[in-house]
């Protein structure tokens, strides 16, 4: 096998890696107590009026919600939108279960890694 096909099998294994990782997030009901500052990186579904706004770098003060809607960066300040806490009627959170799959998913890429590089079987032997 030469050296390229080892390659494209390592990238292979790493893109379904990559792939398995993104299916690992849930969504979870979440009770906005005010003052709060959810983490930036933690996105946020809010429903409203009959209208899902997907935010992220939430926070709550006593009578609002405000936050940056995805997929805008949380650091970009003239894209936050602010919204009346009482017009919110729900919050879900992103909750990540990744390190499962990501022990799982390296243990298996080690694994597979190991079988597509490997030239030859233990057991295969040359001819007398």
């Amino acid at each position: 096998m030469t050296q390229h096909r080892r390659a494209a099998g390592r990238c292979l294994l790493a893109l379904l890696f990559a792939l398995a990782q993104a299916g690992c997030t849930t969504w979870e009901l979440t009770d906005i107590v005010a003052p709060a500052t959810v983490p930036a990186n933690r996105e946020i579904k809010v429903w409203t009026a009959g209208s899902t706004v997907h935010l992220r770098g939430v926070q709550v003060t006593a009578d609002s919600l405000s936050g940056v809607p995805v997929p805008k960066s949380a650091n970009c300040h003239t894209c936050r939108v602010s919204l009346p806490l009482r017009a919110v009627d729900s919050t879900k959170s992103a909750s990540s279960e990744a390190l499962p799959v990501i022990l799982i998913g390296a243990a298996a890429v080690f694994f597979l890694s190991a079988i597509v590089t490997n030239q030859g079987s233990p057991t295969s032997y040359p001819a007398d």
